[in-house]
């Protein structure tokens, strides 16, 4: 989500709420189903397009983008409001 040195700017108690989410986050994409999984860790991991996504598992760009927008319900389903509101200050201010 954010950079070590991003990281290092951001008080202890920061950090470590920083962690937890990071840790929720991984909790959450580990339960999604295996292709679904793959598809969302090209996406966020290796930072592919949809369509590159599509090319390398010989899927259409739809599938991609369908199921990119279920992991990310099930991934903010599970972090809940509280994890998404600290996720969403780190994003504006780091």
């Amino acid at each position: 989500l954010i950079t070590q040195a991003q990281k290092n700017y951001m008080s202890p108690e920061n950090q470590l709420e920083y962690s937890e989410l990071e840790e929720n986050v991984t909790k959450a994409v580990n339960e999604l189903p295996e292709r679904r999984k793959k598809i969302y860790q090209l996406r966020r991991d290796e930072g592919l397009s949809y369509k590159e996504i599509a090319e390398r598992l010989s899927i259409t760009t739809k599938t991609v983008e369908n199921q990119m927008n279920l992991a990310l319900k099930h991934v903010r389903k599970r972090l809940g409001n509280e994890s998404l509101a600290i996720a969403l200050f780190i994003w504006l201010f780091f």
